[in-house]
Formats: C-alpha cells, structure tokens, sequence
C-alpha cells in the first residue's frame, strides 16, 4: 500500500537511512551520511531473506536486497546499473557478506557502474516479487524509513507515472 519512484530497500542501506533521518540528528550532507556508511559496515550483521519471483525462490544472507525502479541511490551510488526507469521492470540487487577488504575493494564499483559484475552480488530483473525476513526489520522507500516488517511485496505500475523530461535527457 505504499509507493516508491527510484528504489526500496531493506538490509545495511535502510539502517544508514534510519539514523541518517532521525530526527535528533542535527548534521545533514554526504559527509555525515558517508561516516554513518562505515560505521554501519562495522556493525551491521546480515539478514537472512527469501527472495520469491516468478517461479523463482532464492535463500541467502544479505547485507542489502535493493529493489530499484532507477539506478542509483543518489550521489553517483549505482546500486542497480542495468536498471531502466521506463522498463516496466524491478531491478534487484542482493549483495552478499563479504569481509572488509573485498567490500572496500568493491566500493569503487558502486560508482562506476560495475557492481553487478562482482561475484558476491546477485542481480535479478522482475515485474513482482516478494521478500520475507525472518525477523521484522526496518526498509526505505526512496530513503525513507518505516516501522519494521517480515514481508515485502512489490510489483511494478507501468506507466503510472508521467515525467516531463528535456528533450535530449537519458533517463
């Protein structure tokens, strides 16, 4: 019953989210929230999820389970770059532990457009799925945070939404 435009999440990055936007926090900007990234790598323990698509199901632990309309989060962070905002598609990207040096290793990808390419990170392309955790955790939608659940379903509505754009613009 509720709606996102450019991605949804549950895992490490709804966690940044939830402390980024308390309201106590008096800091905004990409240093702040960058600080809250890596203290949160250091903390975060993974979530066990169930992904269910089309006739497929997926088991697996999780640091993040992306679900993206749009390819980046914000700030050149592309965390599902093969997705298309007119596709009619859900892109998913699940990525997988990793210790600290791979993950840092890795980090690079994240901003120049490679991340499906590692070995650790599962991508997959849907029109609906659904994501049960076994315990409830917070998500975000569109980076905004919301009470903690066990169950995520989502579909697409194509065409729902009309954009006006610039003429030449590559959305």
């Amino acid at each position: 019953d509720q709606y996102f435009f450019n991605i949804a999440g549950i895992g490490l990055d709804a966690q940044v989210a939830a402390l980024f936007n308390d309201p106590s926090r008096k800091q905004r900007g990409i240093f702040p929230y960058v600080y809250l990234s890596l203290r949160e790598v250091l903390r975060f323990k993974p979530i066990d999820v169930e992904i269910g698509m089309e006739r497929q199901n997926f088991q697996m632990k999780a640091l993040v389970v992306a679900v993206a309309n749009c390819k980046q989060y914000g700030a050149g962070a592309r965390i599902a770059p093969l997705a298309k905002v007119d596709d009619g598609y859900l892109h998913v990207t699940a990525i997988n532990p990793v210790n600290l040096f791979k993950l840092a290793l890795n980090v690079p990808r994240l901003f120049n457009g490679t991340l499906h390419q590692v070995p650790e990170v599962l991508t997959l392309k849907t029109k609906s799925l659904i994501l049960k955790t076994e315990k409830p955790i917070i998500y975000h939608l569109d980076g905004d945070t919301f009470k903690p659940a066990k169950v995520f379903n989502f579909t697409t509505l194509p065409g729902a939404l009309k954009i006006l754009v610039p003429q030449n613009s590559k959305i």
